[in-house]
């Protein structure tokens, strides 16, 4: 098997650990990559191919994809937890360009109480850019059901709704 050939191979058995933890089939991952690399090195075995070697020992890169997966979903859990609850001041910078549409949806990098990046819905003015430095009060929600999983996708805390924002400084400079 040529490097490329197992380059290729390995990054999709490590994509595929990590789509398959995604889904819910953590307990399928085992099965799958017991039936792989025995697979491998049976087929190496009977015709001594080296190609189904190389297989069989890149097989371990779907548990390493699954783990990858599960130990960042971990974490977003950890930091969900440590959220406060209520009211709170939070600083942070405009990370994505602002969407109008009769409010403002805009990512907020937060850089205190909480570190992460939060989604931000408030009034439509005044428009916020990116790289806008804000003060808000406001109340973080955590997420629940189909829209936690939409938040983990996008590596988000939570959202904030109709916060208290207060200009810090536009795009480098400071209104202090």
């Amino acid at each position: 098997m040529t490097r490329y050939n197992s380059f290729f191979f390995g990054a999709v058995l490590f994509l595929a650990g990590v789509f398959l933890s995604s889904v819910g089939v953590r307990g399928v991952i085992f099965i799958i990559f017991a039936f792989l690399f025995i697979t491998g090195a049976g087929l190496f075995l009977k015709s001594k191919n080296r190609a189904y070697i190389v297989f069989a020992v890149l097989t371990p890169l779907l548990l390493l994809g699954a783990i990858f997966y599960a130990k960042s979903n971990l974490e977003l859990i950890r930091v969900w937890k440590e959220i406060p609850a209520g009211k709170i001041i939070i600083y942070g910078s405009v990370v994505s360009k602002p969407i109008l549409s009769g409010s403002q949806e805009f990512k907020l990098k937060t850089s205190q109480p909480v570190w992460g990046v939060v989604i931000v819905r408030t009034s439509e003015y005044p428009i916020w850019q990116y790289c806008d430095k804000l003060r808000m009060l406001g109340e973080i929600e955590k997420p629940s059901g189909k829209y936690a999983d939409y938040l983990k996708k996008e590596k988000a805390l939570g959202t904030i709704r109709n916060p208290s924002v207060r200009l810090q400084s536009r795009a480098g400079l400071s209104l202090r």
